[in-house]
């Protein structure tokens, strides 16, 4: 052979090197198939321009496509139009719904302002991404609620149940599913081991009876359960096996047809931390690096076939069931503050009528003392300095009996004008002058200039010092009633 004609190895490299150059895929694998494609015709495929799809399709797979259906993109388009008003529609209940798009903490928010002014909040979930966003949404709530407005044993929780509802006039009855927030006492799971009572959640629709029947036993045995689970689909499908529990634990009660429909158990969600299933090993870790952890969710269920009555799914509880819930703190506490109001009126409305009868209405600044004081049943005394003047009651209350057994009182040496006087309902004398006389309305000490009483000294109003350095406060150990000046 002759040498200046090329052999086919380097033939075949320039092939290459050419193939690589020009991103022709099919002459390079054509290059390595037949080894000379030297007198091959050479094809370059077409070039999507920057206005055509970025996608090229070969020849042989663009009559495969199928034929746009008017009908069919009808029925599409008409199927998020409904979808859209399902999410996006006020409810005339009030309720809530979940779209997979609903930021958990936004809906946190919601439930807090719903919970604390009326106490209700209900939420409608379809799907599974929702039912997480929920869950997250009910634990972020509880964790805004806790320290202010819940305090002590409660905790906020859901009750699940599914119900019919038919969306429009052309939609059939579906089953949705609801989160109705609750108050509940917090379970007691110290007492419990950790086998007794969590539940690995499952991801298959098989094993969801299964788990029911294991969360059923936990609740007749404790008096709680734990399902922990991870992920939108976990926790869906532990949502309904939490359902299906409930429906054992009547039919254990001997209930039939709609009493199974009436919610038996109550979840608790809370965020939870989970170890990595493989654990990278410390010498391919940073120095400070933590293993990996991933979050999801810890269901608590408590057993509230007690609390739940048949009529509360309907909305209608009966009066057992509203004396077995939790009540709300904040609607106990908006009672209590209606009977105290109204307590207080009446008590200013007699003291009103008393009064008109034995004195002349006084001012407003004269409010602030009793009425002994007003009368002139008060004397000027000295505070233990010997220079702070001070309000003294002469009568207190009458039904003291041996308050000042154990009080040792000191030595009165009184300044002039000043005598030692034991007065009734005090344990020991003061320093009083019988020349100042009180009129009935003090200006003094009124509120217009003082009038704050010891808190020291029972019975003893102070007067303002005036004094041009801070104050000596009184205390138990020095003796004093009111603040005085120092030296």
């Amino acid at each position: 052979m002759p040498t200046c004609c090329p052999s086919r190895k380097w033939i075949a490299a320039l092939t290459f090197f050419a193939a690589a150059r020009w991103y022709n895929f099919g002459t390079f694998v054509g290059t390595f198939r037949h080894g000379y494609v030297g007198h091959r015709q050479q094809v370059r495929l077409h070039q999507a321009d920057s206005d055509e799809s970025a996608m090229v399709d070969t020849i042989w797979s663009k009559g495969d496509k199928p034929e746009a259906s008017p009908e069919r993109e009808a029925a599409e388009a008409q199927r998020k139009q409904r979808w859209e008003k399902v999410h996006k529609e006020k409810d005339p209940d009030g309720d809530l719904f979940v779209s997979k798009n609903f930021h958990a903490k936004r809906l946190a928010r919601v439930i807090k302002n719903r919970m604390q002014l009326s106490g209700r909040a209900v939420m409608r979930v379809i799907g599974d991404r929702s039912t997480n966003h929920a869950l997250k949404a009910i634990a972020m709530a509880n964790e805004m609620l806790q320290g202010s407005d819940l305090k002590g044993e409660q905790v906020l929780g859901a009750v699940p149940y599914f119900k019919q509802v038919k969306i429009d006039e052309q939609d059939d009855l579906a089953n949705v599913l609801f989160l109705e927030c609750k108050l509940l006492p917090r379970p007691r799971l110290e007492d419990v081991t950790v086998e007794d009572k969590q539940i690995l959640a499952t991801g298959t629709r098989e094993k969801m009876p299964k788990m029911a029947a294991a969360l059923k036993n936990r609740l007749r045995e404790n008096a709680a359960a734990v399902v922990l689970g991870m992920g939108p689909r976990q926790l869906h499908l532990a949502v309904k096996a939490i359902l299906q529990a409930g429906r054992f634990l009547r039919e254990d009660e001997g209930e039939e047809g709609d009493g199974l429909k009436v919610p038996a158990i109550a979840v608790m969600p809370a965020m939870q931390e989970f170890a990595p299933r493989l654990v990278k090993s410390r010498k391919f870790m940073k120095k400070g690096e933590d293993d990996p952890v991933s979050i999801g969710m810890r269901l608590e269920c408590i057993d509230i076939r007690n609390r739940w009555a048949p009529a509360a799914s309907e909305g209608d509880e009966d009066a057992g069931s509203k004396a077995a819930m939790v009540a709300a703190p904040w609607v106990t506490m908006a009672r209590l503050l209606k009977i105290s109001l109204l307590f207080g009126l009446v008590h200013v409305g007699l003291a009103t009528n008393i009064r008109g009868g034995h004195q002349e209405p006084t001012d407003k600044s004269d409010d602030t003392l009793p009425d002994s004081l007003l009368a002139g049943n008060a004397v000027v005394g000295m505070d233990q300095d010997m220079r702070t003047k001070m309000l003294v009651q002469v009568k207190a209350m009458d039904a003291i009996v041996d308050a000042c057994e154990d009080v040792v009182c000191g030595e009165l040496k009184c300044p002039s004008g000043f005598t030692a006087t034991k007065y009734d309902g005090h344990c020991c004398a003061y320093c009083v002058n019988p020349d100042i006389k009180i009129e009935p309305k003090i200006v003094g000490a009124t509120g217009k200039f003082g009038a704050e009483e010891s808190d020291v000294c029972p019975y003893v109003w102070c007067f303002p010092t005036m004094c041009e350095k801070e104050e000596i406060m009184p205390t138990e150990e020095n003796g004093q009633c009111c603040p005085v000046c120092p030296k």
